[in-house]
């Protein structure tokens, strides 16, 4: 238990400081070239944990995770920004985090349905396919957890393979070798400009790889209107923060196997 602890806190104080440079390096590189190599590292870190064997290489992945998926959700809404406006950003969000992570739910996910109902859906989906692959224990001697972790990295790892010929820099720059028709006409093209620039006109001079200055970093601290969110943001997941990670180990105290333990979180993510 003690160690579950530290490494959930390594985790989660890793995820907060890779939060600022990530969206500077997402500005720099641009977030179509980053997200991907975000989601390629951390499946690699994710892979790589199937073959953990000591405390100090469980607190090692689990700080690496942590760096690298930090900036994810702020540099997609960057990239979203590109292409909607800001009352469409919300729904749009919720539905481009969806496909980047779970690609397999999109059959039965439709385009406006909510954040806590395609949260849902991934979450029972995960816990189902935990409880597949936990069987596989003694195939090739090994034990279920480090099969759970070599499938599920090698989906992330397809699914960031993927984000590179998927994720077009904006609505202007979609034409590439391998889609050299683009994917929209020159008629979508500049619909989607004007309607993003009449919503915010300070997108036209935004250019998707240049990088953040220290005097423009400034400018934004100090807007001060924006703090109260900043305060939701960090105290908002408290209540169910600490629920939600110690739900399996309460489950496990309470004498179910692994098996019953992932099918049984899958009420409490219905409810």
């Amino acid at each position: 238990m003690a160690d579950y602890n530290l490494g959930t806190v390594v985790f989660v104080v890793s995820f907060l400081l890779a939060e600022l440079p990530s969206q500077l390096v997402s500005k720099k590189l641009g977030p179509d070239r980053w997200i991907p190599i975000q989601i390629v590292l951390w499946s690699l870190v994710a892979i790589s944990q199937c073959a953990i064997t000591t405390r100090a290489g469980f607190l090692f992945t689990r700080s690496l995770l942590g760096l690298l998926e930090g900036g994810f959700i702020p540099d997609i809404v960057l990239w979203l920004s590109y292409f909607y406006t800001s009352h469409e950003l919300p729904i749009r969000l919720r539905y481009e985090l969806l496909i980047v992570l779970f690609p397999l739910v999109l059959s039965v996910v439709d385009i406006h349905s909510y954040f806590w109902t395609t949260l849902s859906i991934t979450s029972i989906i995960t816990s189902l396919l935990a409880f597949a692959l936990l069987h596989l224990r003694g195939v090739y001697d090994w034990a279920g957890w480090r099969w759970l972790f070599f499938v599920e990295g090698l989906i992330t790892l397809s699914v960031g393979l993927a984000s590179f010929f998927n994720m077009p820099a904006s609505a202007t720059q979609t034409k590439t070798w391998f889609r050299p028709k683009g994917m929209f006409t020159d008629r979508e093209v500049g619909i989607i400009v004007n309607r993003v620039l009449r919503d915010d006109p300070s997108k036209g001079d935004m250019n998707n790889r240049e990088g953040i200055t220290l005097q423009r970093l400034w400018e934004v601290f100090k807007e001060y209107d924006l703090w109260p969110m900043y305060i939701l943001g960090i105290v908002g997941f408290i209540p169910q923060g600490p629920v939600s990670a110690y739900w399996t180990l309460t489950l496990r105290s309470l004498g179910f196997n692994p098996f019953v333990t992932n099918l049984l979180t899958i009420p409490s993510v219905c409810c």
